[in-house]
């Protein structure tokens, strides 16, 4: 119910992401539960929120891959259940 507090979770979690994702995609762990389906997204913990993420790697050895975030979960939820 405040709007103003919701801009700065959503400002800090996407500085924080860019911050974490921009130069180490690889540093976080392929998720068990949806590697064993054969989908290779990664996640990290970022406050109450786990980001789930997956890397585009660039067909051109010149340019960097792609970071792309696929879901932010609040961290009370069961994901394994989700």
């Amino acid at each position: 119910m405040n709007p103003e507090a919701a801009i700065n979770v959503t400002d800090d979690l996407e500085r924080t992401i860019q911050k974490r994702l921009e130069l180490f995609p690889y540093a976080y762990p392929v998720h068990s539960f949806l590697e064993s389906l054969g989908i290779e997204y990664r996640r990290t913990i970022i406050g109450n929120f786990t980001v789930f993420y997956k890397i585009i790697e660039s067909k051109n050895e010149n340019e960097k891959g792609l970071v792309v975030v696929n879901h932010i979960v609040y961290s009370a939820r069961n994901v394994e259940k989700s």
